[in-house]
């Protein structure tokens, strides 16, 4: 910005809006019916020209009104405002930027930052120098405040740690204390266990070879059976052999429901379920072994059998019936092969039995019996 002249040529130059002055100027009468009888005048000059594009343009340069005013003195006091940005330091080397306003003409400052006081060394400088701790909220200038290398916040000093896994410089709201080392370590770094919800560094972590959760390797433990890794808290203990190992590698007995291996299991061999040893019975007919709920019992004979090798009886009431299974052999002899028997050597035949029941009534029961014949 150059220094005002004798002869002031621009009026820009100490500040004047000539905009403001046309303005102004169209105010007078006498200017503003000079102008309006020009713009009627061009008006009705285009309408006779047509669509002359040529003759239209020169009557716009001929009759258009213009109005220009040039400055032919004046009088008054010229105070010029400047802006200027100002690089300082406060104690330090580290450098801070302020903008303020000058009057250069009375040497005086118009305009400057506001001045607040640091909290750390009771200095009042601009509050451009100064930042507030994300913590407590205090004010302080910058340089003096510690600086997260991680999210680039500012805080005091005492609120700043070293992560011991990174080596950076954060604040005490970004860190945790690991529950195993007790160091302080990034949340960001640290791991947090499925099964006891603690927080480590991620080198005391493994993998669940079974569900792929990570949890601390002090909450893992080797299964016996397989020989994988898999978490505590899903353990399971096999009733039979005391080997441990993870939930999914045992079977539930469908009476006891306590676990063993597939290995160590029995099986109905009507229902197939899956049972400790000893709890399966042998059917005495067909030497099945089943589950105790399969098998019913022979009012007769006593024997334990399969509930579809028993028979009901026909003449007790339906709450008094007996089942009854009979093996009967008769010593005799055809005289002659009857007809209806398609092998006389492996013959079948009908039988009404009767009995009496537990209650004295007493029952038939239709028996179909084999026969092995000889011939006389």
């Amino acid at each position: 910005m150059s220094p005002l002249t004798e002869n002031i040529e621009d009026p820009r130059d100490v500040g004047i809006n000539q905009d403001h002055f046309v303005e102004k100027a169209l105010l007078d009468p006498s200017l503003s019916e000079f102008c309006r009888f020009y713009r009627d005048r061009l008006s009705e000059e285009k309408q006779l020209v047509g669509e002359d594009d040529q003759k239209r343009k020169k009557l716009e340069d001929d009759l258009a009104p213009r109005i220009a005013i040039t400055v032919v003195g004046m009088q008054g006091t010229v105070r010029r405002e400047v802006k200027v940005k100002v690089i300082y330091s406060v104690g330090s080397d580290d450098l801070y930027e302020s903008i303020i306003q000058l009057v250069p003409s009375v040497n005086n400052i118009s305009v400057q930052p506001a001045k607040g006081t640091c909290s750390l060394t009771g200095t009042m400088v601009p509050v451009d120098c100064l930042a507030n701790c994300v913590i407590t909220g205090k004010s302080a200038l910058q340089h003096l405040l510690a600086h997260s290398e991680q999210s680039g916040r500012l805080a005091l000093p005492e609120y700043a740690k070293m992560c011991a896994v990174s080596g950076k410089r954060l604040l005490v709201d970004e860190i945790e204390t690991s529950a195993l080392t007790g160091k302080s370590v990034s949340k960001s770094l640290l791991k947090t266990s499925v099964v006891s919800g603690k927080k480590a560094e991620p080198n005391y972590f493994e993998t669940c070879e079974f569900t792929s959760t990570e949890a601390l390797k002090e909450e893992l433990a080797s299964s016996q059976i397989s020989g994988k890794r898999f978490r505590t808290d899903q353990r399971a203990v096999s009733a039979i052999s005391g080997k441990v190992g993870h939930q999914s590698e045992f079977i539930q007995c469908s009476e006891t429901n306590k676990y063993l291996s597939p290995s160590e299991a029995e099986h109905c061999q009507v229902t197939g379920r899956a049972v400790m040893p000893g709890i399966l019975q042998q059917c005495e007919e067909t030497g099945k072994r089943v589950l105790p709920s399969e098998l019913g019992k022979c009012v007769v004979t006593g024997k334990r059998v399969l509930h579809n090798l028993l028979v009901p009886s026909e003449v007790l009431p339906l709450s008094r019936q007996y089942s009854v299974v009979f093996k009967i052999k008769l010593p005799c002899r055809w005289r002659s092969v009857p007809r209806f028997f398609s092998d006389p050597q492996n013959a079948e035949i009908p039988l009404l039995l009767p009995f009496r029941g537990l209650d004295g009534a007493r029952a038939r029961t239709p028996l179909r019996l084999k026969r092995r014949s000889r011939r006389a």
